[in-house]
């Protein structure tokens, strides 16, 4: 058996007032994504997987996809799980890129059906997909976010997640961006690195025109 290390803040889990549930979760959908960014390590990418077996850094027989949301029995599970928390905050969903995965709207659908929407939901994409769909069923929710991620409004941006189309990108962002609304936020998120400090000064730009990042 694995040996379970006390967390050093277990009294504050010995609360009176705490039942035993966390109130925020960030959900795992797994490592598929389709881009390579400079960056980025094969359990978060399945592109850099395939990349790190061409070259020899990962062991042949090591599966390229990581994932545990295949298995029908435990993914809905999971989610009736989440049902029995009742202090429910935010769920936020990570990858990977989430939106290639069903899941990411599958988990609207049940707790919409369930009418459970009164926590916050929110997930990172990397703006090569857009889904009017799920955007719409985002909002039904107490608060909904849509971290996107750029590193450069320049041509580095693309070098950098390698794989990205530009007009593709610049298309979606713009309508992600035209959905903003009360209790839907977008929020352009860079991942700061020796490859993007010299043009982070013109990013912040980028965001403060036509108020980009809310």
């Amino acid at each position: 058996f694995p040996v379970t290390i006390q967390s050093p803040h277990h009294d504050i889990f010995e609360a009176d007032d705490y039942h035993g549930m966390p109130v925020e979760l960030h959900i795992d959908l797994g490592n598929e994504c389709n881009l390579s960014c400079k960056f980025c390590h094969p359990d978060i990418s399945t592109q850099v997987a395939v990349q790190y077996r061409t070259w020899g850094l990962i062991d042949a027989t090591q599966p390229l996809h990581r994932t545990w949301t295949r298995d029908d029995r435990v993914w809905t599970g999971f989610c009736q799980e989440l049902l029995t928390i009742p202090n429910l905050q935010s769920v936020h969903f990570m990858g990977g890129e989430p939106m290639l995965s069903p899941r990411l709207e599958q988990f609207f659908d049940f707790f919409i059906n369930a009418g459970r929407t009164d926590f916050a939901v929110s997930f990172v994409t990397n703006g090569t997909r857009y889904s009017q769909s799920i955007v719409d069923k985002m909002r039904m929710f107490t608060r909904a976010d849509i971290d996107i991620s750029i590193e450069s409004p320049h041509a580095n941006n693309f070098y950098i997640r390698q794989g990205l189309d530009p007009e593709v990108f610049r298309s979606n962002l713009d309508r992600f961006l035209s959905q903003r609304g009360d209790n839907l936020h977008i929020c352009l998120k860079p991942v700061i690195c020796a490859l993007t400090v010299p043009t982070f000064p013109d990013l912040i730009e980028f965001f403060w025109q036509d108020r980009k990042s809310t």
